[in-house]
């Protein structure tokens, strides 16, 4: 038979003591946890920063206003750079794994499960601030490692990619590093 455990009081200043270590120890967690979904992304009037990965999308998600082949997406962001683009003359096309990681992180910062029906990838980074964002592929700078004249997009739908012949036509969503 387990024996009672005694207790002692201390008095108040034992409670106090008690209390002063919870909130730190509780602190100390809150100050190692991650930033809220909402802290995930700065957005300003011309981009939004990706916290975690320090990629700097522009806000507007189809700043050419249409859809274009490969060659022609490649073109168009040189001459963004050219214009200097909201400030940056460094403005790229993706890869396939930032527009995937990027896919995920709004899927989390929207605290979403799946996208399907009317819950969309586009949808929730209209959620997270971005403006223009099409239900459709956008390219990618990956080619595929199986055919040269391919190239790897992502679904602004449900959030897939697939390979792609680079004469179809996708959106274009420039993207750059912070320096």
């Amino acid at each position: 038979m387990p024996r009672p455990v005694r207790i002692e009081n201390k008095g108040s200043r034992g409670a106090i003591r008690v209390f002063a270590l919870l909130c730190v120890l509780a602190a100390l967690l809150l100050a190692g946890a991650a930033p809220a979904a909402e802290q995930r992304f700065v957005v300003t009037d011309q981009w939004v920063k990706d916290v975690a990965t320090g990629l700097i999308w522009s806000r507007d998600a189809n700043p050419a206003g249409r859809i274009m082949s490969w060659d022609d997406a490649v073109e168009f962001i040189s001459m963004l750079n050219e214009q200097k683009y909201a400030g940056h003359a460094d403005w790229k096309l993706p890869d396939i794994d930032e527009l995937k990681k990027f896919t995920v992180a709004v899927k989390e910062a929207g605290d979403i499960d799946s996208f399907s029906g009317d819950i969309t990838v586009a949808s929730a980074l209209t959620r997270v601030g971005f403006h223009n964002v099409q239900a459709g592929d956008y390219w990618s700078s990956t080619t595929s490692i199986y055919n040269a004249t391919e190239t790897w997009s992502m679904s602004m739908k449900y959030g897939g990619k697939t390979a792609g012949n680079k004469s179809l036509y996708m959106y274009v969503w420039p993207v750059r590093w912070e320096k």
